[in-house]
């Protein structure tokens, strides 16, 4: 695989596949990114017994190679793969409208298939900026906010939601950097919870059920208050290929 890109600096391609490293390390760099996608596929590579190489000019471009050493087999397999099984759907939702902030387009696949299946109404969009366009404009129950995105990070759009809008709005910060310290800096920014990255379904849900139902209860003491039963989650596909 190859582009006519930006190119990576010679001394900086050893790095490149190492855990949250990039070439350009800028929260509010121009190219999104959390520094996991090479290293993961570097992982699996090497699983089955492949490798990557790369080489690079700046300003010219960059190139993958790869190699997994497969074998075709003589005879083709009649076993039929394991799909994920469906279950069936609780109405989990309740009139909850969410804004999704995150500028990956494979996560923002995964989070609108999650949501969909389970009944919340959402919009999603890539960057801080578009986040407090969205707030001044619109009415939203919970905000799940990235933190790496390009123009305008997570962190920078929360204190501008927080001093500037004057909104308490509930912030869940979505983050791959699940490190010592993370959750405290996100909460003494103004946001409500933290979620680490690959998101756990079942985690999510109890956070948007914490932060929507409970809140609305505490307010209104006529709410009836929805119980999740999470023991029929299951794989977040649901049968459904993102």
């Amino acid at each position: 695989m190859a582009d006519n890109g930006i190119g990576i600096e010679q001394e900086k391609l050893d790095e490149i596949f190492d855990r949250f490293n990039q070439a350009d390390d800028s929260i509010t760099r121009n190219y999104g990114g959390t520094g996991l996608g090479l290293s993961i596929v570097r992982d699996l590579l090497l699983i089955q017994n492949g490798n990557i190489s790369v080489v690079s000019t700046p300003g010219i471009g960059i190139e993958f190679s790869f190699y997994i050493p497969y074998l075709i087999a003589d005879i083709e397999s009649e076993e039929v793969a394991v799909r994920y099984k469906m279950t069936e759907r609780e109405s989990a939702g309740q009139s909850v409208h969410i804004l999704v902030v995150d500028d990956n387009r494979m996560n923002q696949d995964l989070m609108a298939h999650i949501l969909e299946y389970w009944g919340f109404t959402f919009a999603i969009i890539s960057n801080g900026r578009e986040a407090i366009a969205s707030i001044s404009q619109g009415h939203f129950d919970l905000v799940l906010m990235d933190i790496q995105m390009p123009e305008m990070d997570g962190y920078s759009a929360t204190i501008h939601i927080r001093t500037i809008l004057k909104s308490n709005i509930p912030i869940i910060a979505m983050t791959a950097h699940a490190m010592a310290g993370e959750r405290e800096k996100c909460t003494n920014l103004g946001m409500n919870d933290y979620i680490s990255k690959p998101v756990n379904e079942h985690e999510l849900l109890e956070l948007i059920h914490k932060f929507t139902v409970s809140y609305r209860q505490h307010e209104d003491r006529l709410l009836i208050y929805h119980y999740l039963n999470l023991d029929y989650l299951k794989d977040m596909g649901k049968g459904d290929c993102l």
